[in-house]
């Protein structure tokens, strides 16, 4: 290779070497009136250490891009200019993914979730079907499903429960399988939080009259 080349060409390599290795080669040709192609260009980096400056798709601190600066018809072919037009996504087309409003899809946690506004609004099922029963659901509240089903959305299948009842429940492991078992979980969560409210209060209370 030291005999192939000279070292003018190894600096034209190692000072253009951010453009795309296809530019590259075209650019090597032009200027020493030589044909490599980009296998060989790739084995003249690898001998001499040269890297392009890409580290996982991107360039290195300090290293400019190419393209920086540049129209994409002053580093783009009119071919490539075409193919890329192809992939653009213009103004009142539909993806052909789109789902219409009221399409309904299971998110990753396993609920169901339903589009209700365009272009891509979604709000969990048994929220909509609890507040439409009864209102909005209060801050510092969930829902939760009685049978732990998380796809049974049936009104009958809803309880509102607040945070803390919810940490209680958690803790005490009063989520089950069985819609009345954990009901009753509810219930006693519900007490249990009502129970040390009325007892910090009464802490407060003491306190202030020391």
């Amino acid at each position: 290779m030291k005999n192939k080349y000279t070292e003018e060409q190894f600096e034209f390599i190692k000072n253009n070497v951010v453009n795309p290795e296809k530019k590259l080669v075209e650019m090597f040709n032009k200027k020493f009136d030589i044909k490599i192609t980009v296998g060989i260009l790739g084995n003249i980096k690898s001998k001499l250490g040269i890297k392009s400056g890409l580290i996982g798709g991107r360039f290195q601190k300090g290293i400019i891009p190419y393209t920086k600066g540049k129209k994409w018809n002053e580093f783009m072919s009119e071919k490539g200019q075409q193919n890329c037009s192809k992939t653009w996504f213009k103004k009142g087309r539909i993806s052909l993914n789109h789902r219409p409003v009221g399409s309904e899809r299971i998110n990753v946690y396993g609920y169901i979730e339903v589009k209700i506004e365009e272009p891509n609004k979604w709000k969990l099922k048994h929220r909509i079907i609890y507040e439409k029963a009864n209102g909005k659901i209060p801050k510092k509240s969930k829902i939760i499903f009685l049978d732990g089903n998380k796809t049974n959305v049936n009104l009958d299948n809803l309880e509102l429960i607040t945070n803390e009842q919810s940490l209680i429940m958690n803790q005490k492991q009063y989520f089950t399988k069985n819609k009345s078992l954990t009901k009753s979980g509810v219930i006693i969560s519900s007490l249990i939080s009502k129970t040390r409210k009325l007892s910090q209060g009464a802490s407060n209370v003491i306190k202030n009259k020391r």
